[in-house]
């Protein structure tokens, strides 16, 4: 709108003069206009996302109900983050107005404010499409696990296939509230638990705390049973000692899940059998199919 043809053809009239200046004064307005409209979107779509109006654009990530203590939720998300740097995480929550700053310097996180019974809060935050998602407790009082049990039946109706549910139990008695429901507990008080565990058995607690964080030692990691079906779990570990010695890959059997349930310590003579998983502690980056071929 402002070219006046470069001098190949100027305006030589007054009213072509005239014209040229009123276009090019308009095209100036509008030009302004147009870079404050694209501004002004880009901070309203700042404010909706910092105040948690904006849907979940994440996909195969994280979906955390009740933000627990800002500390708290910080090695949440470091220990997450150690093993999946890039992996989305969004916070859902009706209690905070939006993320406190000291979360909000993480890489793909994402705010949702909305309430635990309201419909569209499922929809804001993507459900289906997120691999795992943890309620925590409103708050610190044991009547609040009833209210993570209703979170988690509401959480069911609209998680995908591969969705895995966890909750925060704060009293372990309460257990009961969540037979049936495809929902792993995870029990509060574990640091009360440790702290007894050691003072009967020193070094038990440490080793344990080492094997949950992500980003020291060797973690517990599940491995589907497909080639060795049909060994005994004697016959098991000791293939692996003698697979590990020969590769130099450090492997250490930790737990058989039987039927559903996690066997701690085997029968030496209990079978491997199709569906079940094995937990072994290895280093980050270890290839189990790779070295399940090893023990054959």
């Amino acid at each position: 709108m402002t070219t006046v043809g470069y001098g190949n053809s100027p305006a030589e009239k007054v009213i072509g003069r005239v014209v040229t200046m009123f276009f090019g004064s308009v095209g100036i307005a509008l030009f302004a206009a147009m870079i404050e409209a694209i501004i002004m979107w880009r901070i309203d779509k700042k404010e909706k996302r910092e105040s948690g109006q904006m849907e979940n654009s994440f996909e195969n990530g994280y979906v955390i109900f009740h933000m627990p203590a800002v500390y708290k939720m910080i090695k949440y998300i470091t220990q997450i983050r150690h093993k999946e740097p890039e992996v989305g995480i969004c916070i859902v929550d009706d209690a905070i107005e939006m993320l406190p700053s000291e979360i909000k310097v993480f890489e793909n996180i994402h705010f949702v404010k909305g309430s635990a019974i309201d419909n569209e809060t499922y929809s804001k935050a993507h459900i289906g499409k997120q691999k795992v998602v943890v309620i925590f407790p409103k708050d610190e009082a044991p009547e609040s696990d009833g209210l993570t049990k209703s979170v988690v039946e509401l959480v069911c109706r609209f998680k995908g296939n591969g969705t895995r549910i966890m909750h925060m139990l704060i009293d372990s008695s309460n257990n009961w509230l969540f037979e049936k429901l495809p929902s792993t507990g995870i029990y509060e008080d574990n640091e009360i638990l440790l702290l007894v565990q050691e003072g009967q058995d020193p070094f038990v607690s440490t080793a344990v705390q080492q094997l949950l964080l992500n980003d020291e030692g060797a973690n517990p990691i599940s491995c589907i049973a497909n080639l060795v079906i049909g060994w005994t779990w004697h016959t098991f570990i000791t293939q692996v000692a003698t697979s590990s010695a020969s590769t130099d890959i450090c492997v250490s059997p930790f737990a058989l899940v039987h039927d559903g349930n996690p066997l701690c310590c085997p029968s030496p003579s209990m079978k491997i059998r199709e569906g079940d998983i094995i937990i072994i502690n290895a280093y980050h980056g270890f290839n189990w199919e790779e070295f399940e071929s090893q023990l054959i």
